[in-house]
């Protein structure tokens, strides 16, 4: 008898297993795919961070280039031929600096360069015009690879764009 009342009861006991267990397994579950999620946003924030610098870096960079040459850049190994001293990373005409904005740019100019070319596209073929009458929202001469924060909020393509109208300027002078 004892035994029949016994049966039951670990059917039961089984059945209260079986819940506890997908119970705990969801949760783990629910867990490790939190974390992986976790771990997405933040890896994707970092990138999104260092190529808002990089972007920001390439527009002085070239900003620079058609202050001195007065002309859009044709490739890298042209950018790579200026020299560009890395404690001045801040736009001609002294609009936000990149030390407002989060520190040095903390580029070793020329030497970096195949790092900012796997962060940062130049379209080397774009009309100059093109640039000068967009949108500072629309631009996209020169654009990140992968995730970035929005750059153009900086000043920075605002003031890229005032310098090639002055480079067309003396052009047409």
């Amino acid at each position: 008898m004892a035994r029949l009342a016994e049966g039951p009861r670990s059917r039961q006991y089984t059945w209260y297993s079986y819940v506890r267990f997908v119970i705990v397994a969801l949760t783990i579950a629910m867990l490790l795919v939190g974390a992986c999620m976790l771990y997405r946003a933040i890896s994707d924030s970092l990138q999104a961070e260092k190529n808002l610098h990089a972007t920001l870096f390439t527009i002085c960079l070239v900003e620079q280039f058609v202050h001195e040459s007065g002309r859009w850049p044709e490739s890298w190994r042209e950018l790579e031929r200026m020299s560009f001293p890395n404690d001045a990373p801040s736009p001609l005409n002294g609009e936000p600096s990149l030390i407002r904005i989060g520190g040095s740019h903390g580029y070793d100019w020329p030497s970096q360069s195949r790092y900012l070319q796997g962060r940062v596209t130049i379209d080397f073929g774009v009309n100059p015009d093109t640039i000068i009458n967009q949108d500072s929202m629309e631009f996209e001469a020169i654009k990140p690879n992968g995730p970035c924060y929005d750059y153009s909020v900086y000043g920075f393509v605002s003031s890229l764009q005032e310098t090639l109208k002055l480079a067309e300027l003396r052009l047409a002078d």
